[in-house]
């Protein structure tokens, strides 16, 4: 496999999750039809950054990395929400709430730009895992320190423990981070082509065990993660759930390799990320008062949708030109 047809591969299945993660965002009304797509979507990015992980020598050049690919982006897009809700409130002339400030991240999981959350998560993700390896050298005793780790942040979901930060978030999604890696030596690596035979066979098992957990379960187990908190089913199901959900989208995949418009997306998924609530406010605002009385739980927000995906290439050519550092295009710190 190219280096080109590699990260094809990788950035379409990125491209699908994001493009159901912005669905699920901009159209709520889909919550009940696609949830059990959209709720694993999150986690196949924690799988492909566990697949890509690299140490890159030192502990200080690892950490320098983590910080210019994640760190800077989180604060720099945190940052544009705050001045954004801000400016927003002022124009509206809308009174600010007690809390609002800078320093909201620091009280409660519903921030500025919230879809940054998963940037920070990620950082504290990598951290840990390196961490892990760093100390325990052998692989299961590797396995066993994410498990135990995994369980910290399931215990903290479960009691109620204040999620500081998303640790609690990172903690609980870290397994998703370690199967990137289990499937990097199981034929799935970025590196190697997996024949077509067994990418066939893991999206037939996978497929077949999420039909099967789909007629099984109630309902669709649902885990928000950025609040670490678990509303329906177990922390079992969802783990179950999730893995069949990213091992069926990885599988396909590699079969289709290149889809240009996912591919694009996924190519450009942080941008897409942090870049679509705020514009989606002012589109939905206008498209409202173009299309008076148009259904507000499902017109309005499709195409809301429709304009903001439209918009995205504009949005992330301006974030290249005008806001590399932040958009991980370009390091700021060396």
């Amino acid at each position: 496999m190219t280096e080109n047809s590699r990260v094809a591969y990788l950035d379409t299945g990125k491209g699908i999750a994001m493009f159901l993660i912005v669905l699920l965002h901009l159209v709520p009304g889909l919550y009940s039809v696609l949830s059990y797509l959209s709720l694993y979507s999150v986690c196949y990015f924690f799988m492909v950054s566990g697949m890509l992980y690299k140490e890159y020598g030192s502990p200080r050049a690892f950490v320098l990395r983590k910080v210019n690919t994640l760190a800077v982006p989180f604060v720099g897009w945190y940052c544009i929400g705050y001045l954004v809700h801000l400016v927003g409130r002022i124009v509206a002339g809308m009174e600010l709430e007690p809390d609002f400030g800078i320093f909201k991240i620091f009280h409660t999981n519903e921030i500025f730009n919230l879809p940054a959350w998963f940037i920070l998560s990620l950082f504290w993700c990598q951290l840990l895992f390196y961490a892990v390896r760093r100390i325990l050298r052998n692989a299961f005793a590797v396995a066993l320190g994410v498990l135990v780790l995994a369980s910290v942040g399931i215990a903290m979901s479960r009691y109620g423990v204040n999620n500081f930060l998303y640790i609690g978030s990172s903690l609980s999604c870290l397994p998703f981070f370690f199967l990137g890696r289990l499937l990097a030596g199981c034929g799935f690596s970025p590196g190697v082509s997996p024949s077509r035979r067994v990418a066939l066979a893991g999206l037939a098992v996978a497929v077949g065990a999420f039909v099967l957990m789909a007629c099984l379960f109630d309902a669709a187990p649902d885990f928000s993660c950025y609040r670490n908190e678990l509303s329906v089913g177990s922390m079992w199901q969802y783990y179950l759930c999730a893995i069949a959900f990213i091992v069926a989208l990885l599988s396909f995949c590699c079969l289709v390799g290149r889809l240009p418009l996912f591919t694009w997306l996924g190519r450009n998924s942080l941008v897409a990320l942090v870049a679509h609530l705020q514009p989606s406010v002012v589109v939905s605002l206008l498209l409202a008062s173009v299309f008076v009385g148009a259904d507000e739980v499902f017109v309005i927000p499709f195409l809301t949708f429709a304009v903001v995906m439209a918009l995205m290439p504009l949005i992330v050519a301006l974030s290249k030109r005008f806001l590399p550092c932040i958009s991980g295009y370009r390091d700021l710190i060396s």
